[in-house]
């Protein structure tokens, strides 16, 4: 069951990006790029601000993070 669940995500995430590009691509040509523009960000403004409102904001559940990036970094890459 998690392989099916998980090979419907890749597939989904394949066939999103290639039909995205499609429905994009068309978009432009037949209603320029401005109008493209404008018609994919505005939902994705929406989104955001309905983000903004709706999702609380306490942090990961993990806690606070644990200093500086580049110190994680470094532990990363065992240095």
């Amino acid at each position: 069951p998690l392989s099916t669940a998980m090979g419907f995500y890749h597939a989904g995430s394949a066939l999103g990006g290639l039909l995205g590009l499609a429905a994009g691509g068309s978009l432009v040509t037949s209603a320029g790029w401005r109008s493209a523009f404008l018609l994919l960000g505005a939902p994705q403004i929406i989104v955001a601000l309905l983000f903004i409102f709706t999702v609380p904001s306490g942090g990961s559940p993990g806690g606070a993070p644990s200093g500086s990036w580049v110190r994680d970094l470094r532990e990363l890459m065992g240095r």
